[in-house]
């Protein structure tokens, strides 16, 4: 469509002589006067480069339908004949009366329909906003809709017109997002998953992430065949291939979920890609194993009878009987929630609603599974504690910018969680998972270039071949470094020595991690390496790059939600390309307003770290309510006492006189040392509003406190504490 537009514009710009006389002499009706308007040079050439710009040159091209360029004038010329007579009506709407238009002898000014360029400017806003609320077309021919636009000075608009604008705004994005995706040095994730939409046609939906932002890029339609990992193969290596040669766009991995024909799919890309980095989408991979933990003891009793005390709230009456209850008690009027498959937090969050409203459920069920009412709601209070970290592990793997080294963190604390809990069964399948679900090469290996000493048992040598294999790929398949892939991967082992050591270019990490980690309260190992970039240090491009793949296709799943609010049954015979256009647009505008909002909050002076050295931004600040958070990081989650706090305490201790005076009580002394992180945590947050990503930070430091052996209190007592601190500070 592309090449179309171009060459369209190509025939308006070499014939606008005849194509403005053609146009200049149509007879313009007003008020019974005719006003013929002769073909005027300049006019012509102006009405024509105005037509060149404003005509939707995609529509045009459709009306054309040039079969070569040898007959492409007369097409041209039939075409707007053809425009001229379709759009008759919109053109009336621009013309103005006799009087308004000014006469110099013989020549006439340029009607006043060429020059509103505010009314077209106006159209393609309401085309974007159209498409961003997934309005109907056909809204715009709809009377009382067109007396608003007749209110406000708009013209007459038809449903093609908005398609068409929506067609070139969508263009014109893409041509932006690859601009984006083209500058950025942290390489790009292609993620792709597929759902089925309204007419039962398989739909794979492919999703381009880099740094903290993800952009939809193009939908694949399956409408008889199965997704089997050739087909798939057939229809994804195009798009990889005109990203990667056309538009010069650097992928790095391919995310999807854990089925076995992406994995297929991806063995057959490696022929085509060597370097390409299969990650498996963790968060799809925290799903299993919570299946894996509920459907074993001692969870697998409990969430028997919780489906079977919703069993009987599946009756309008009972249901009922519940909010009657609750009503004549005077409280919130809650209905059950009852848990799906497709996503296990449903359960946690059902769980949730049922204990805020037990007290009037143990008056409105009586199910023989449960016979000790006060034990069953017990165990699922403990049900919903084991869940808690698995919901915040979601979350934080879910996120846009989410990394590999994000999923090892996670992993970790997921299992040093399941030891504590002495739940054997948890501990199996987190290992299970991690082993057959896990890209585990690339995660330590990020482990590793994140300036962290993997735990024991894990294969750092594995690790380290991963990095210098998929370097020379990398380097070598888009020609970062000079070299044959040999003499790149000899390099790349001496830079990892080198590193290792902490000799050559890295002599002064440790002190450039140090100052990095002072300077902010939320540490990224791409910092430090992007340090090094500018002296085209190849294992610095490396970490940077593998530091950035994305750990989750979360992204994917938003689409879906989108091109679901577009192709809807009322809506279900759209075109597949004014199905993608829209969700481009509904999609993508969001991304560019969060890029906006966040370069508005930088420019105001709000605590933002940036990759130097021509990486892209990375925003490390927190919003609960952001499609595209960052990642959270083992020192922010388990975040211990400031150390200027540590030492003040070791000091003081140090200094206190051996004598008989009477020790501090257990109780006071960890009394104060919450206090002190506390101090520590609210140095840190910033000054923003308290949010639901508090709660989870709180809630997951309460059940890994690294600096004591006590847990901290829990959430609701430790906001309360809080705000008494800084009450008392105030």
């Amino acid at each position: 469509m592309a090449s179309q537009r171009k060459q369209t514009l190509g025939h308006f710009t070499a014939l606008h002589s005849e194509l403005g006389n053609k146009i200049l002499q149509y007879k313009c009706k007003h008020q019974g006067c005719t006003q013929v308007y002769s073909g005027n040079t300049s006019v012509s050439k102006a009405l024509a480069a105005h037509v060149a710009k404003h005509a939707e040159a995609d529509a045009t091209a459709a009306r054309m339908r040039l079969p070569s360029a040898g007959s492409a004038a007369s097409a041209a010329s039939n075409s707007v004949d053809s425009v001229i007579e379709s759009d008759s009506a919109e053109v009336a709407a621009f013309v103005p009366p006799p009087a308004a238009l000014s006469v110099a002898g013989s020549k006439r000014t340029l009607p006043a329909m060429y020059a509103a360029s505010a009314s077209i400017s106006s159209i393609s806003k309401l085309a974007a906003a159209i498409a961003s609320s997934s309005l109907a077309h056909r809204l715009v021919e709809e009377p009382h809709f067109r007396a608003f636009l007749a209110s406000v000075g708009m013209p007459v608009l038809s449903k093609l017109r908005i398609r068409d604008s929506i067609l070139q705004q969508s263009s014109e994005l893409r041509s932006t997002v690859v601009q984006l995706l083209r500058q950025s040095k942290m390489g790009v994730s292609f993620a792709c998953d597929g759902w089925t939409n309204v007419r039962h046609e398989k739909v794979t939906n492919v999703v381009l992430l880099t740094g903290e932002r993800a952009y939809y890029w193009c939908s694949i339609v399956n409408s008889d065949e199965s997704n089997t990992a050739a087909w798939l193969y057939s229809r994804i290596r195009p798009i990889m291939q005109e990203l990667i040669t056309e538009h010069k766009v650097h992928i790095s991995a391919f995310v999807a979920d854990n089925e076995a024909v992406n994995g297929a799919t991806h063995a057959r890309l490696l022929a085509d890609f060597p370097f390409l980095v299969h990650v498996p989408c963790a968060a799809h991979t925290v799903q299993l194993i919570v299946r894996n933990v509920l459907s074993a003891a001692p969870f697998a009793c409990t969430v028997q009878q919780f489906f079977d005390m919703l069993k009987p709230f599946e009756l309008k009456k009972n249901s009922q009987a519940l909010r009657a209850l609750q009503s004549a008690r005077g409280i919130k009027q809650l209905v059950l929630q009852r848990p799906n498959d497709t996503r296990w937090s449903s359960m946690l969050y059902a769980i949730d609603r049922t204990l805020e409203v037990r007290a009037e459920l143990a008056c409105c069920f009586d199910v023989p599974s449960i016979p000790d009412k006060a034990a069953f709601f017990a165990a699922l209070g403990e049900l919903a504690a084991f869940l808690r970290p698995f919901q915040i592990a979601t979350d934080a793997m879910q996120k846009d910018g989410s990394t590999l080294y994000n999923v090892y963190v996670q992993f970790i604390s997921l299992l040093e969680h399941a030891k504590r809990c002495a739940n054997a069964a948890a501990s199996t399948a987190i290992i299970e998972r991690w082993q057959k679900c896990i890209n585990v090469d690339a995660t330590v290996a990020c482990c590793i270039l994140s300036f962290v000493e993997p735990v024991a048992g894990l294969q750092q040598a594995s690790a380290q071949n991963f990095i210098v294999d998929f370097g020379a790929q990398y380097l070598r398949f888009y020609l970062l470094a000079a070299g044959t892939v040999q003499q790149l991967q000899d390099r790349l082992t001496l830079q990892l020595a080198l590193f290792a050591s902490r000799q050559g270019a890295f002599a002064q990490m440790d002190q450039t991690v140090a100052a990095l980690r002072r300077a902010s309260a939320f540490f990224d190992p791409r910092h430090a390496w992007s340090m090094l970039v500018m002296q085209k240090v190849e294992l610095a491009m490396v970490a940077v790059v593998l530091l950035s793949v994305a750990a989750s296709e979360a992204a994917v799943e938003r689409t879906f939600s989108a091109q679901d609010a577009v192709h809807t049954k009322k809506r279900n015979r759209l075109l597949n390309s004014t199905v993608q256009a829209e969700v481009f647009l509904k999609f993508n505008l969001k991304q560019q307003a969060l890029a906006a909002a966040e370069a508005r909050a930088a420019a105001a002076g709000a605590a933002h770290d940036f990759v130097s050295a021509g990486c892209a931004n990375l925003d490390d600040s927190f919003d609960a309510d952001s499609d595209c958070e960052t990642h959270i990081d083992r020192d922010t989650l388990f975040m211990p006492p400031p150390k200027r706090v540590r030492r003040q305490a070791a000091a003081a201790a140090a200094a206190a006189p051996d004598s008989d005076v009477e020790s501090e009580p257990n109780e006071e002394k960890e009394q104060r040392s919450n206090d002190e992180w506390i101090h520590g945590y609210l140095a840190t947050r910033g000054s923003h509003a308290w949010t639901r990503e508090d709660d989870n930070l709180l809630a997951a430091a309460a059940l890994n406190r690294s600096d004591s052996t006590a847990p901290l209190p829990a959430v609701p007592e430790m906001k309360r504490r809080i705000k008494e601190i800084l009450a008392r500070d105030d």
